[in-house]
């Protein structure tokens, strides 16, 4: 279904392929989390869940695990959105985050990359996230608050 995103992540060179997604309560308020302090990248920052994805793996199977992974929570409803952030990362390389929203299921137990969780609503994004992905943070939860209005 989203074959397309790891195809054109290949065709423009990224060595990294992420997808992260915007879990929404329905309260329209988004759950985030707090990496662990021992992260070798991004130490203690505050992240919508997700990860890489793994060779030979789709992006619906990679979400799905990274947030079962991290949170033990099933994922469903799951859009994508169009919002990409590319960066150079991850010990100098290139990537991408490919972003999606989508409904959480079950109770949230965190797992040792993550330290703490919250749910926000888009006017308490500058509160949580550094300059330079707060917008792209705004777009995303705006587009929930949005749809759900």
């Amino acid at each position: 279904m989203y074959e397309d995103i790891i195809i054109r992540a290949k065709r423009d060179g990224i060595e990294r392929l992420n997808v992260a997604i915007a879990l929404y309560s329905k309260d329209k308020k988004v759950l985030i989390c707090k990496r662990s302090s021992d992260k070798k990248f991004l130490p203690n920052v505050w992240h919508l869940p997700g990860g890489k994805v793994e060779e030979k793996e789709s992006i619906l199977k990679s979400l799905k695990r990274e947030v079962f992974e991290e949170l033990r929570l099933k994922i469903s409803d799951i859009e994508y959105t169009e919002i990409t952030h590319n960066y150079i990362g991850h010990g100098n390389i290139s990537a991408r985050t490919e972003f999606f929203i989508g409904k959480a299921q079950g109770e949230i137990i965190l797992n040792e990359e993550n330290q703490d969780y919250k749910w926000i609503s888009s006017e308490e994004v500058k509160n949580f996230f550094d300059d330079h992905v707060i917008d792209i943070n705004e777009k995303i939860i705006s587009l929930i608050e949005n749809k759900y209005n």
